[in-house]
């Protein structure tokens, strides 16, 4: 059973407990590379083409209409397939209670049948938000467990709740 972790995630500034922060390394990838360590998984960091703005508010008002007109976000070296792997844990900060349209892009342009999905996501909140019913939709044909979510600003210390979640 091969196991891949695919993530997207942003730097820049960023929302830290209320403030606006500069961070060199996006939360979510943090928690990807601690998963894929856990794991032995191989990792896969989805990059759009045209980067996301460092700017806090910039990227915000983009990824706010990106997410009203459900934009196709093309991203840089796409992988032909996902037929060597089982199990894929996808990766997300949460913006607007879900998934950002560059991982929604990932996933229209893959097939999800028989694969085992695990989504985890980090925000200020904590919490997928709609993300996990949004991906029953979109990951047709794949098994969905249960999500993991926490606090950007956390993800230094989350290595206990990351073995409870995986499993280990």
């Amino acid at each position: 059973m091969k196991t891949l972790i695919v993530y997207f995630s942003r730097t820049g500034e960023n929302s830290v407990n209320g403030e606006i922060e500069i961070i060199t390394k996006g939360f979510t990838e943090v928690v990807a590379e601690k998963i894929a360590k856990k794991t032995g998984g191989d990792l896969f960091k989805l990059e759009p083409e045209i980067p996301y703005p460092a700017n806090y508010e910039e990227c915000v008002k983009r990824s706010r209409i990106e997410d009203q007109y459900n934009e196709k976000v093309p991203y840089l070296h796409p992988l032909a397939s996902l037929d060597e792997y089982d199990v894929i844990y996808l990766g997300f900060p949460c913006w607007w209670r879900t998934y950002p349209r560059v991982v929604a892009s990932f996933i229209r342009d893959h097939a999800w049948v028989g694969k085992t999905v695990y989504p985890f996501a980090t925000n200020e909140e904590g919490a997928l938000g709609l993300a996990e019913m949004e991906l029953r939709g979109a990951l047709r044909g794949a098994i969905i467990k249960k999500g993991f979510a926490c606090k950007g600003s956390e993800v230094n210390n989350i290595d206990d709740k990351l073995d409870n979640w995986i499993g280990k």
